[in-house]
Protein backbone atom coordinates (compact mmCIF):
# COMPACT_ATOMS: atom_id res chain seq x y z
CA UNK A 1 0.00 0.00 0.00
CA UNK A 2 1.16 3.67 -1.31
CA UNK A 3 1.04 6.12 1.82
CA UNK A 4 2.11 9.89 1.54
CA UNK A 5 3.66 11.97 4.12
CA UNK A 6 1.82 14.42 6.17
CA UNK A 7 1.31 18.43 5.00
CA UNK A 8 -0.48 21.28 5.87
CA UNK A 9 -2.83 22.00 3.58
CA UNK A 10 -2.87 26.16 1.93
CA UNK A 11 -6.13 27.66 2.29
CA UNK A 12 -7.10 30.83 1.42
CA UNK A 13 -10.48 31.89 3.48
CA UNK A 14 -11.40 28.00 3.93
CA UNK A 15 -10.63 26.96 -0.01
CA UNK A 16 -7.94 25.41 -1.21
CA UNK A 17 -5.53 27.66 -3.86
CA UNK A 18 -4.40 26.20 -6.60
CA UNK A 19 -2.78 28.30 -9.47
CA UNK A 20 -2.98 28.36 -13.25
CA UNK A 21 0.61 28.53 -15.05
CA UNK A 22 1.54 28.41 -18.29
CA UNK A 23 5.11 28.22 -18.05
CA UNK A 24 4.98 24.98 -16.06
CA UNK A 25 5.18 21.49 -17.47
CA UNK A 26 3.32 19.22 -14.76
CA UNK A 27 0.52 19.54 -12.03
CA UNK A 28 2.30 19.83 -8.80
CA UNK A 29 0.37 20.40 -5.27
CA UNK A 30 1.75 19.89 -1.54
CA UNK A 31 -1.11 18.50 -0.54
CA UNK A 32 -1.67 14.67 0.55
CA UNK A 33 -5.20 14.83 1.17
CA UNK A 34 -6.29 16.23 -2.52
CA UNK A 35 -5.79 13.12 -3.75
CA UNK A 36 -8.21 10.66 -4.94
CA UNK A 37 -5.63 8.06 -5.98
CA UNK A 38 -2.11 7.87 -6.56
CA UNK A 39 0.88 6.10 -7.65
CA UNK A 40 4.43 5.65 -6.87
CA UNK A 41 6.87 7.33 -9.00
CA UNK A 42 10.83 8.31 -10.12
CA UNK A 43 11.92 11.63 -8.42
CA UNK A 44 11.98 14.14 -11.57
CA UNK A 45 14.30 16.48 -12.54
CA UNK A 46 13.06 20.57 -12.74
CA UNK A 47 14.00 22.60 -16.24
CA UNK A 48 16.55 23.93 -14.06
CA UNK A 49 18.37 20.60 -13.68
CA UNK A 50 17.64 20.59 -10.03
CA UNK A 51 16.00 17.22 -8.69
CA UNK A 52 12.82 17.24 -6.14
CA UNK A 53 11.27 14.53 -4.14
CA UNK A 54 8.17 13.89 -6.02
CA UNK A 55 7.45 10.27 -4.71
CA UNK A 56 4.32 10.26 -6.03
CA UNK A 57 1.78 11.00 -8.39
CA UNK A 58 -1.70 10.68 -9.05
CA UNK A 59 -5.62 12.13 -9.54
CA UNK A 60 -7.15 15.38 -7.51
CA UNK A 61 -10.77 16.76 -7.29
CA UNK A 62 -10.17 20.09 -7.00
CA UNK A 63 -14.62 20.51 -8.14
CA UNK A 64 -16.74 17.84 -7.93
CA UNK A 65 -16.40 18.64 -11.79
CA UNK A 66 -13.33 19.14 -12.47
CA UNK A 67 -10.55 16.52 -11.72
CA UNK A 68 -6.90 16.86 -12.46
CA UNK A 69 -4.91 13.57 -13.80
CA UNK A 70 -1.07 13.23 -13.18
CA UNK A 71 -0.78 15.63 -10.69
CA UNK A 72 2.82 15.05 -8.61
CA UNK A 73 2.94 15.71 -5.41
CA UNK A 74 5.67 17.68 -3.53
CA UNK A 75 5.52 18.36 -0.23
CA UNK A 76 8.48 20.87 0.10
CA UNK A 77 6.66 23.02 -2.25
CA UNK A 78 4.25 25.80 -0.96
CA UNK A 79 1.73 26.17 -3.84
CA UNK A 80 -0.32 24.18 -5.86
CA UNK A 81 0.03 24.57 -9.46
CA UNK A 82 -2.19 23.81 -12.80
CA UNK A 83 -0.64 23.67 -16.18
CA UNK A 84 -2.64 25.12 -18.74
Amino acid sequence: MNTLEETKPMQSEGKLSWILDTEVTNHVTCLQNAFVNFHKIKPIKLPNGSFVYANYAGTVRITQSLIVYDVFYISSFTLNIIYV
